[in-house]
């Protein structure tokens, strides 16, 4: 008969190590957020991430291309915390909530078992070592509740790139959107999300690719859901998902996020010093016919299916100087066939372009661009050039304008005894970038850009001013002049650019004038993660609103948003 004699004092000792133990034993972090999860748009981080960028510390720097993933996040605030010039309440409220909880590498802190039996210490570091080799495998949900209200004064403004809306065709004035979430874990390299979410009235919402639900003005739909694992330093991503390169925030001249959320296959590869990405998309269906589009008459409907495609390298040789190169395709043809040749992300598109095997008939909207970022003393440089189309030769020039558009931008910290910076900014598309003679061809999806907000035909000249008064509350007031000509991204028939060099920008016609103005706004944020609240007061004083001839008047648009988060993102 087996007879178990442990004295007081022992059991006493053993008891005393059990919560070491578990602690141990248990993956650590169990709550921290996978490494292979990109954070929404609207996650108060990124705006957090870019006032450290702009007070100059330039490790907090995650990455050109948005959405971040966590890993990113935490790589960069490590980077952050061992630079005394980053130090600050700002860094440390970032370092407390990515902390990654990443297990010891000998499975078992030694200190939390000096007080263990040895037999029962000797248990906890082989079950801890076991655990340390099998991936953890967890099941998450989580939730997201946001109202939003919305005042309008005369009309809406915004989307930039549509036209001014009576306030009946603007953001309606109450809305509320649900959004529930679930994920599956497996170790740190493999990720399997869905989002899905509910809006009571998705007027004027530029996000919304789903029909409205039944009779109603909301709409039901997956704003996100996609597999992604990683191997090494790759990372590979399948299914729905929003974009954004370059610029900042949702904006980009290249691929930014104004529109819907893409259904992709993106890979990234990133290093100490190296960044690339490549992206695959699938984009809507566009039906050209006699009656929206310039086709002969008689000419039976045509319909295109759209597939975008893009790559980019990101060099970074010393912290403050970034380097970015990259193009993009957008591939319009009249079956749902996968062009292979334009999915390699190592092959130049131009060159795959005039490939002789291919048909001259595909011409597709090829764009190349760049970016550079500069740390320049106290202050941050950048600047970012795309390339619709040059005329290289002079012949060429005389007749077809160069399609541009480029952002210059420069930023730095102000002496105020709380965190503060000031920047300005330029923005300017010229009048035919993204458009071509066909619709179908247009960089759009969904009559949304896929490239810069304020075009094509459109500049910006804007400055803002931030200041933090807590590490979760933010102040920041900005005013700009804004220009916008006759073109449109959502114009239909589509102008080509040929036949017209040496027209003003931006463009004008007769008895449509430029429209331009000036816009102000002022913005308070609360960025807690669990109930942010944003109040965001807008101004336009727009002379000949709608490139219609009319005198000065002025728009005023505000806002107030806040959201409960449970476990979200």
């Amino acid at each position: 008969m087996f007879r178990a004699c442990i004295s007081r004092r022992r059991v006493g000792t053993l008891f005393a190590g059990v919560p070491a133990i578990l602690l141990a034993v248990s993956p650590a972090g169990v709550q921290a957020q996978h490494s292979l999860l990109p954070l929404p748009f609207a996650d108060p981080a990124y705006v957090q991430l870019a006032s450290l960028e702009r007070v100059g510390c330039v490790e907090a720097r995650v990455s050109p291309h948005r959405p971040y993933l966590v890993g990113a996040i935490r790589g960069a605030l490590r980077a952050a915390a061992s630079d005394p010039f980053c130090a600050g309440d700002l860094l440390t409220a970032l370092l407390l909530r990515f902390g990654d909880g990443t297990p010891p590498a000998t499975g078992m802190p030694e200190d939390s078992l000096a007080a263990v039996a040895p037999d029962l210490a000797d248990a906890a570091r082989r079950a801890a070592d076991a655990e340390s080799l099998e991936p953890h495998e967890r099941l998450r949900a989580s939730a997201a509740l946001t109202l939003r209200a919305t005042s309008l004064s005369k009309g809406d403004v915004r989307p930039l790139w549509t036209a001014v809306k009576d306030p009946a065709d603007g953001d309606p004035p109450a809305v509320a959107i649900l959004r529930a979430r679930a994920s599956f874990e497996n170790g740190e390299r493999l990720l399997v999300l869905a989002e899905a979410y509910g809006e009571t009235n998705a007027r004027n919402d530029p996000h919304v690719r789903a029909r409205a639900l039944r009779r109603t003005s909301g709409v039901v739909d997956f704003s996100e859901a996609f597999i992604t694992a990683s191997a090494a330093r790759l990372v590979l991503s399948v299914g729905r998902g929003q974009e954004a390169w370059l610029g900042a925030g949702e904006e980009s001249l290249s691929l930014s996020a104004h529109g819907a959320p893409l259904d992709r296959i993106v890979a990234s590869i990133a290093t100490r010093r190296f960044e690339a990405r490549a992206i695959v998309a699938t984009l809507d269906a566009v039906v050209l016919d006699t009656s929206t589009d310039a086709l002969p008459s008689g000419t039976p409907s045509q319909r295109f299916y759209r597939t975008l495609v893009g790559h980019a390298l990101t060099w970074k040789p010393r912290p403050g100087i970034e380097l970015t190169l990259g193009e993009t395709a957008l591939l319009s043809r009249g079956s749902r066939t996968l062009d292979l040749d334009f999915a390699n992300p190592v092959m130049i598109y131009v060159v795959t372009q005039n490939d002789a095997g291919r048909s001259e008939d595909n011409k597709d909207n090829l764009t190349a661009f760049g970016g550079l970022k500069l740390r320049v003393g106290a202050l941050n440089l950048g600047g970012e050039l795309l390339v619709d189309d040059i005329q290289i030769d002079g012949a060429d020039r005389k007749v077809t304008p160069d399609q541009l558009a480029w952002r210059a931008t420069a930023s730095g910290a102000l002496p105020l005894v709380r965190p503060a910076s000031l920047q300005v900014e330029y923005r300017r598309v010229d009048s035919y970038t993204y458009l071509r003679d066909r619709y179908n061809e247009v960089y759009q999806q969904l009559g949304r850009p896929l490239g810069s907000e304020v075009g094509p035909d459109a500049d910006l000249i804007r400055g803002e001013m931030e200041l933090w008064l807590r590490p979760s509350l933010r102040l920041s007031g900005g005013a700009g002049y804004w220009r916008h000509g006759v073109r449109s991204i959502a114009e239909r028939p589509s102008q080509r650019a040929m036949g017209n060099a040496g027209k003003p920008f931006p463009s004008v016609e007769i008895g449509r004038p430029a429209q331009r103005g000036l816009l102000g706004d002022v913005t308070v944020q609360f960025l807690s993660t669990h109930i942010p609240i944003t109040l965001r007061v807008e101004s336009a004083r727009l002379q000949n609103a709608n490139n219609e001839l009319a005198p000065v008047a002025t728009f005023v648009r505000a806002q107030l948003m806040g959201t409960y988060a449970f476990r979200y993102p």
